[in-house]
């Protein structure tokens, strides 16, 4: 959120199927919440839905310079898969790559 992006709900997300994909919403119990490690419950400013474009796996390294595109299936509809890269760079690239998309070198 410090860099841009808005916060949908932290923990638990409800996604739903569209005809446009997938949509992520927050529970009503915790809309512009988010808890804050050693600070406890905060207010946040926050959508009310958003739709879904990547699922980023944080338990999987991604060790590649240029990895190949990875995609799961959420819903029964294929969605980009991301995995963790070690370093600072990796939540601006997200912005970044959710702000303005990427390039397949392959094509």
């Amino acid at each position: 959120m410090a860099l841009g992006a808005a916060l949908v709900s932290d923990d638990q997300v409800i996604v739903t199927a569209h005809d446009q994909g997938l949509e992520a919403t927050a529970p009503d119990a915790l809309h512009g919440m988010i808890e804050a490690r050693g600070m406890g419950l905060l207010r946040a400013s926050a959508c009310s839905r958003s739709q879904l474009t990547a699922v980023v796996d944080l338990e999987q390294l991604e060790t590649d310079r240029l990895p190949p595109q990875l995609e799961t299936m959420i819903l029964n509809q294929p969605i980009r898969l991301l995995r963790r890269v070690d370093g600072p760079q990796f939540a601006p690239a997200l912005i970044q790559l959710l702000k303005y998309g990427s390039v397949n070198p392959d094509a």
